[in-house]
């Protein structure tokens, strides 16, 4: 089952230990855009998410057009 993680700030949005499991309900990412806030991914067993390619492409995607994704949601460094 697929569940959002929150991102440290300024860690490696690539690495899965860089994350926190958080639930099913989105978090509230405020600031500009341009930073990785959360994903949205399967669970790896170890309550932490896993970055397949697809998602690893769609976090590239976020933040080379300071976009949130589907599955990423993208915030200010504060």
């Amino acid at each position: 089952m697929a569940d959002w993680y929150i991102k440290a700030s300024r860690a490696n949005p690539f690495n899965p230990d860089s994350y926190t499991l958080i639930g099913s309900t989105a978090p509230a990412c405020p600031g500009n855009l341009g930073f990785v806030c959360a994903i949205f991914a399967e669970d790896n067993g170890r309550r932490k998410p896993v970055i397949d390619e697809d998602l690893s492409d769609e976090i590239w995607s976020a933040i080379n057009t300071e976009t949130d994704q589907t599955r990423v949601l993208l915030r200010a460094i504060s």
